[in-house]
């Protein structure tokens, strides 16, 4: 495996946002240096030197109901890590009103060119293939090809399978164990080098080769 020296940093919307806190707190337990931002005084935050050293910038796309701070710290800290060669991991659940997904997906889609990779929970996928126009089972691949993100994918705990569209075509992989969304996202970020997207790289690392458990 891959985590030995992966720093993963993540953005909360607030000090009790467990949705972050959670794919944090896996990573620390597989082996990853780990720090979170809570957005309380966006003056206080040292973007630059929370970056400087990070693999990965973990970011909740649901962070941005939480508040204008929530909201603008989830903007700069993409622009920041971008300038600072960290990597953006973007994260798109169901929020707790469906009803705000169409605005998150909008948010997320306008900070697009700054996602390297991007998660797409099952359900979400389900609802944005409708909003987008396109068929669930091609979406991850046209997104990527529209957007140029590097990574799309996906996890389904109860089937155990993994789909990841990238540069060097598409796959789905299975995790020997039913993993829920927080333990494949940090397993994942955990066994890719972020230096490569190697076939095999990425099976490992989407099918969690690693975790005992």
């Amino acid at each position: 495996m891959n985590n030995q020296g992966v720093k993963i940093v993540g953005l909360m919307a607030n000090s009790e946002d467990i949705r972050v806190r959670n794919i944090l707190n896996y990573a620390k337990k597989i082996g990853a240096e780990v720090e979170d931002i809570i957005p309380t005084n966006l003056g206080e935050i040292d973007w630059r030197e929370k970056m400087y050293s990070a693999n990965w910038l973990v970011n909740h796309s649901s962070t941005i109901l939480e508040g204008d701070n929530a909201k603008t710290a989830w903007s700069n800290s993409m622009t920041f890590a971008e300038l600072e060669g960290c990597k953006s991991v973007m994260v798109v659940e169901i929020p707790e009103k469906v009803s705000e997904l169409e605005n998150i997906w909008g948010a997320v889609i306008e900070k697009i060119r700054q996602i390297n990779i991007l998660f797409l929970a099952p359900e979400v996928v389900v609802k944005i293939s409708k909003l987008e126009g396109i068929p669930q089972d091609s979406l991850l691949n046209k997104i990527r090809m529209m957007s140029l993100i590097p990574i799309v994918c996906s996890y389904d705990t109860e089937s155990r399978k993994a789909t990841i569209s990238h540069s060097g075509g598409n796959f789905e992989t299975f995790t020997n164990n039913k993993l829920l969304n927080y333990r494949w996202i940090s397993a994942f970020l955990c066994g890719l080098s972020d230096s490569s997207d190697a076939d095999s790289v990425l099976i490992d690392a989407a099918s969690a080769k690693f975790l005992r458990t």
